[in-house]
């Protein structure tokens, strides 16, 4: 479900069911073509009730690789990853470590969703 919070101006992305990273571009399709789409918006994606299955890290990898093909369609906006249970708070850090090694670094991983907002919303210092 993506879900535009006007007033605060981001998306929310609820992740529910298994990961499949078949489904992967047409899930990246579905957010850049909704209505409330606009490149450099914040991005909280809520893994709170998803199912991550088997992932490891060559799959962690290919996940990566697929951002890195929509990162510039993205912008420049920061994108947090919600994740309540531990197995998914570690691969999304072990998303955000490899990311960062290939020069994406406006990506964070919270377990507390008004952490992850006030992050979010804060604009960035430079």
């Amino acid at each position: 479900m993506i879900d535009y919070k006007e007033r605060e101006n981001y998306i929310k992305v609820v992740c529910e069911g298994v990961f499949a990273i078949e489904k992967l571009p047409g899930q990246c399709e579905q957010l850049l073509s909704h209505t409330s789409w606009k490149q450099d918006i914040g991005i909280l994606f809520d893994f709170s009730n998803f199912d991550f299955g088997e992932i490891d890290l060559n799959i962690s990898r290919r996940v990566v690789n697929q951002y890195q093909e929509v990162s510039e369609l993205l912008g420049e906006g920061k994108i947090g990853l919600l994740m309540k249970s531990s197995l998914g708070f570690g691969l999304g850090r072990q998303f955000q470590i490899i990311s960062e090694d290939k020069g994406h670094r406006k990506i964070e991983v919270f377990s507390n969703e008004q952490q992850a907002l006030e992050w979010l919303l804060t604009a960035a210092v430079i």
